[in-house]
């Protein structure tokens, strides 16, 4: 009977043993689940922020482009001649970000998105209908859209091929008038 009353007043190691290997079991398998949930979440937040700036980069290239005149695509900036009156906009992919700047000086550039843009090009349809494609393949976002040029004033470089008529680089001249 004695030894009846020891045994009751506490618990026996491989009781203790059996009860935390129960809990770190529970633990491992919650933070592998919490773990799991954090790099899906994080992975779905960058490319939310990507394709927002991609998304707010195609607004702004089509805004810009689809009242715009004497719209001409470009595939070396470097060799336009003659040097680009400072009216000239330009839009271009470099280094993974998409630049805006005016004239020949591309050190006035902004930058449109971060360093998120694998490509980006533009593209003739026809004689009036321009086809945008900005994509970051990593993510695997892509969006592409068509602007009917309402001047009906597009063309090649005269420095490309006519035939070659995708780039990454277009010139424009802002509109004053809808219609000239």
């Amino acid at each position: 009977m004695a030894l009846e009353h020891r045994r009751s007043q506490g618990l026996t190691l491989i009781e203790v043993i059996v009860a935390m290997a129960v809990v770190v079991a529970v633990l491992i398998i919650t933070l592998s689940v919490y773990n799991i949930w954090w790099r899906s979440y994080t992975s779905i937040s960058e490319k939310a922020v990507i394709e927002r700036q991609l998304t707010s980069t195609m607004e702004i290239i089509t805004k810009e482009l689809r009242l715009a005149r004497k719209v001409m695509l470009v595939n070396d900036f470097g060799t336009l001649s003659p040097s680009p009156p400072a009216t000239s906009l330009f839009l271009s992919l470099d280094n993974g970000s998409v630049l805006f700047w005016s004239g020949s000086d591309k050190s006035n550039a902004s930058k449109l998105t971060d360093q998120v843009v694998d490509e980006l090009y533009f593209s003739i349809i026809g004689n009036d209908l321009l086809t945008i494609e900005i994509r970051n393949s990593t993510r695997g976002i892509e969006l592409s859209s068509s602007i009917r040029i309402l001047n009906k004033n597009l063309l090649a470089s005269p420095q490309t091929n006519p035939a070659a008529t995708r780039t990454s680089t277009v010139s424009f001249e802002k509109t004053v008038k809808l219609f000239e």
